[in-house]
């Protein structure tokens, strides 16, 4: 992942979750810009929520860019095959929702 604020970019790491958060938080303290990543395994697995602290006032432009990387399959030993989901739909969750599936139960 990268972010981008006003043409500088904001350093980002894959590292252990509490580290990343302490980091995060030390960074905001800091009154610096900082970005986190998180995936939320129990409700919405595979979808990552991103959240971006200190944006500078009057920024008129935060690039987030994402990466995804997946192993290619060979179909007939020939072709390449890449799955690209095309909706996150399926996966939606919100706190309304959880309510109302804990009520149906």
């Amino acid at each position: 992942m990268e972010v981008v604020v006003e043409g500088n970019k904001v350093a980002t790491q894959i590292k252990e979750q509490a580290q990343a958060q302490a980091d995060f938080d030390s960074a905001i303290d800091k009154k610096k810009t900082a970005v986190i990543g998180k995936i939320n395994s129990v409700h919405t697995p595979g979808v990552v929520y991103i959240q971006i602290g200190n944006i500078p006032p009057r920024t008129t432009d935060l690039q987030v860019i994402f990466m995804y990387t997946q192993e290619l399959s060979i179909a007939y030993e020939r072709f390449w095959k890449i799955y690209i989901p095309a909706t996150l739909t399926p996966r939606y969750y919100s706190p309304i929702n959880a309510a109302m599936e804990l009520g149906n139960q």
